[in-house]
């Protein structure tokens, strides 16, 4: 009788060791759950955010997290900055933000960080904020090497635009670098820096306007996605495009489509991928902990992560955009 009741005993005691355990399994799964990670970016209705946003989401779903990618639908820095700040109030695990303006996003950026709300940066960059860490293109690299297959496709001779969003901290970076490229062409004359707002109907109205006024030029240097295809459809609409070369940004599929039927003649694909995916898995390094450089980096102030990543550039021309279509 009395091993009966032993047995009895420790039946109970594993039952009810297993239910805790259960019990632990489930607490953690639904603590994961909730932890949430958001991306914060401009114009995310344009092919490059959507693109960003599917990757964002892939690496949340890898790490078992949850993932919002929210921004505005115009170019719209003092919106963006409101739709950060609802996002920081909310003590999400981690946040990365596309400043459209780095002065206006920076005091939202350097209240989260206080707060205690780990902020990078992606694609764009606040650098005097209080982010830690920015991943990205090397924006004035690219810039330069745009200048610099403008310049080939132009034979080293001809007047050229560029289109740029003023005061985003990345296109202007390009516009540096595609400036300082061209410097060393001097029978290329820049007769226009132009503000086409992210917007493809921008551009083309600002490109038609440029060409009313230049009807020889024979250049444009493209710094954001929203600038090739817009430039395309104002030179076909003026019967030039055989004679101007257009230089583009990024990889989206009407842009690639332009590249393969001539009318683009390069574009510079960014590794957008790369900035969402390994962006997010860097805030889920710093949220748990995962350096361990310091036992607390919150607590020592100084982030642990690489302060800039250089996610590359790749260029894409008639020869291998087939690859690139879908």
């Amino acid at each position: 009788m009395k091993a009966k009741t032993s047995t009895m005993a420790l039946a109970l005691l594993l039952l009810m060791l297993t239910g805790f355990a259960a019990c632990q399994r489930t607490e953690t799964a639904t603590g994961q759950q909730q932890e949430e990670y958001v991306a914060v970016a401009t114009n995310i209705d344009l092919p490059y955010w959507q693109e960003a946003r599917r990757e964002f989401e892939d690496a949340a779903q890898e790490l078992g997290v949850k993932a919002r990618f929210i921004g505005t639908h115009v170019y719209n820095p003092t919106e963006q900055a409101q739709i950060f700040t609802s996002a920081a109030r909310t003590k999400p695990a981690g946040i990365l933000v596309a400043p459209a303006d780095p002065d206006v996003l920076k005091g939202p950026i350097d209240l989260a960080v206080q707060q205690g709300v780990p902020v990078g940066s992606f694609d764009s960059d606040s650098p005097a904020s209080a982010r830690l860490f920015f991943i990205g293109t090397s924006n004035y690299d690219a810039g330069r090497q745009g200048g610099e297959l403008l310049a080939k496709a132009l034979g080293g001779s001809g007047k050229v635009v560029l289109l740029t969003v003023p005061r985003q901290w990345n296109l202007e970076e390009r516009v540096l670098g595609y400036q300082d490229a061209l410097k060393n062409y001097p029978k290329i004359q820049i007769v226009g820096v132009l503000n086409d707002t992210s917007d493809p109907g921008r551009a083309s109205a600002v490109v038609t306007e440029i060409l009313h006024k230049h009807s020889d030029l024979r250049g444009i240097g493209c710094l954001d996605a929203a600038g090739g295809p817009g430039a395309v459809e104002a030179v076909k609409k003026a019967a030039k495009t055989p004679q101007v070369a257009i230089v583009a940004m990024d990889k989206d599929q009407p842009t690639l489509e332009l590249v393969r039927d001539g009318m683009i003649w390069a574009t510079l694909g960014q590794k957008t991928y790369t900035m969402s995916y390994y962006g997010l898995k860097m805030l889920h390094d710093l949220h748990h902990n995962s350096v361990r450089m310091f036992p607390d980096w919150q607590l020592v102030q100084v982030c642990p992560l690489p302060s800039r990543i250089d996610t590359g550039i790749v260029l894409i021309t008639r020869d291998n955009v087939q690859a690139l279509l879908q």
